[in-house]
């Protein structure tokens, strides 16, 4: 199984207020990553809310379709799901 998925560290930390050096920061996954991991589960809710981020311009096609590259080959049905559902959309 790939591990290129694993070598990059996208979380984007929380800048909510407080003491940072008492507190723990919050980090969170990259939104295109949890775009792709919502198209990829195929529950209809998260289909129509990854389709608002996109048609809102919050989520950037070429890099949702990078990152479905990037689904290893141990998941190519995965894969060819989330590939499936950006072809409806316009390049």
């Amino acid at each position: 199984m790939s591990t290129e998925l694993h070598e990059t560290r996208r979380t984007c930390p929380c800048t909510a207020g407080g003491d940072r050096l008492s507190l723990p920061i919050p980090t969170f996954l990259e939104p295109h990553d949890l775009a792709i991991a919502k198209i990829g589960a195929s529950r209809e809710k998260d289909l129509g809310f990854v389709n608002a981020l996109i048609r809102a311009d919050l989520l950037s096609l070429a890099t949702l379709r990078q990152r479905c590259a990037l689904v290893p080959d141990d998941y190519s049905f995965v894969r060819e799901r989330i590939k499936s559902f950006l072809a409806s959309y316009s390049k």
